[in-house]
Parts: structure tokens; C-alpha cells; sequence
């Protein structure tokens, strides 16, 4: 049976370390994807796979090349929604 309520978090944690920029935590700049999809609808996004990770191998070294620190993609149905960040797990 399915809960009759339930509550929904969003959790979100500091990664400046991550980036390589000490002193401190600052923000991380993102080019939005708006060619290119992080998973596909019925894909194999909802498993830990390494294959996940190709789709965003050259979107990324693109992002890095124009300056931003890493990639942010759009939900790959309607290109309307963020989905997630390419270093997202």
C-alpha cells in the first residue's frame, strides 16, 4: 500500500573542496545543457552503473573549455526542468 503522506527533502552540501578551490566555499559556475541529456527517459539512470557517466564526458570538457566548472542538464523529456549537475550522485 501507498503512504497516505509523506515528506520531501532536498539536502544540499557545500562541495568547494570538490572543485579544487580552497579557502573557503564559493560557488561553482554551470553551463545549462540544453543539447545534451545526463539520462534518457527509461534509461539506466536509476542504477549506480559507470556507463552513466559517459554521456557527459565531452558536454563537460565543452563546459570546462568555456570557463564554467562543470555542466547542468535539463530534464530530457520536455528540456523545461533541471534535472541535475553532472557531478551529482
Amino acid at each position: 500500500p501507498l503512504a497516505e503522506e509523506y515528506s520531501f527533502l532536498v539536502t544540499v552540501l557545500p562541495a568547494g573542496g570538490y572543485f579544487g578551490k580552497g579557502g573557503g566555499e564559493v560557488g561553482v559556475d554551470a553551463l545549462v545543457m540544453e543539447e545534451h541529456d545526463r539520462a534518457a527517459p527509461h534509461g539506466t539512470g536509476h542504477v549506480k552503473a559507470a556507463g552513466n557517466y559517459a554521456a557527459d564526458l565531452e558536454p563537460v570538457h565543452y563546459a570546462k573549455k568555456k570557463g564554467y566548472g562543470t555542466t547542468l542538464y535539463l530534464d530530457a523529456r520536455e528540456r523545461r526542468y533541471i534535472e541535475e549537475f553532472s557531478v551529482c550522485n
